[in-house]
This record gives structure tokens, sequence and C-alpha cells, in this order.
């Protein structure tokens, strides 16, 4: 199941899946089974309601859809795809925004104000070079590198 446009270009996040006869069909039996549970098993268990009888119908629906004609299931499909990659695109957004707001930025903040820098910078004009030469080292320290 190629996506339509490249996998590397802009908008990749949200270019349209195609899906073959038996993903459809799998895609069919994972949605009846997962509206049946979650909206006719858990939620009423979870909330104390009457059990309603329209997830249980709409399961069927979809069960049968998807035995009889597969690819009828295919909007719902691209559909949901698109929803599910949308929601995957804001999670990595948030998580990479707190990790960087809340760990590396304080981090070097912290660090900046105790006046540690990990990579040497400064400005000495009186230097010819900023090139740092390496360590020569011995044969004996290539026996255990690790």
């Amino acid at each position: 199941m190629p996506p339509t446009r490249s996998a590397h270009g802009p908008g990749h996040v949200f270019a349209a899946q195609t899906a073959d006869h038996s993903e459809l069909r799998r895609f069919g039996f994972s949605a009846g089974a997962g509206v049946a549970l979650i909206f006719g098993l858990v939620r009423p268990w979870l909330r104390h309601y009457p059990t309603p009888y329209w997830p249980w119908i709409v399961a069927l629906l979809l069960w049968l859809t998807a035995l009889v004609y597969a690819p009828a299931l295919s909007f719902a499909f691209r559909g949901l795809n698109q929803v599910g990659r949308g929601f995957a695109w804001l999670v990595t957004l948030l998580l990479c925004a707190v990790v960087y707001y809340g760990l590396f930025a304080p981090v070097g903040l912290a660090m900046r104000a105790l006046g540690r820098d990990a990579l040497g910078r400064g400005f000495e004009p009186a230097l010819a070079s900023y090139r740092v030469p390496s360590r020569q080292r011995s044969r004996e320290s290539m026996e255990r590198p690790f």
C-alpha cells in the first residue's frame, strides 16, 4: 500500500493511502470489534449506563460489509487513516516540544548560568587557529577499545 505522493515531499504526512481487499477486510473486522468493545461494553460499564444497541448494529454492518464487499470500506479506511496521521503528527510535535522545552532548554540555561561551555567556544583573537589537535593513542589502547 504505497502512498500516492512522494514520501519525502511536502505533505507526505497526509498522503492518501490505498488498501487492497484483504487489508480492507481486516479493517472492517477491526473497526467493528473496536466499536462493539468501546461503545458497546467498556463505555457503558465505566459510566454505569444501560448497554446500547447501536454499537452492535454498527459493528454488525461493518462485519457484514467486510465479508460481502470489502472495497466499500475504502472511504472510511482513508478517512480514519488521515485522522490517525493527523493525530500522530500532532502528538509528535507536542512530544518534541515538551522534551525540548522541558529538558534541553533548562539544562542549557543552567549550564550557561554556571558558566559551563561543553563545546569550549570562545573568541580569542590572538590564536592563529581554533583547531584542537587530537591526542596520540598508544597501540595498547586498541586492544580493548570498549
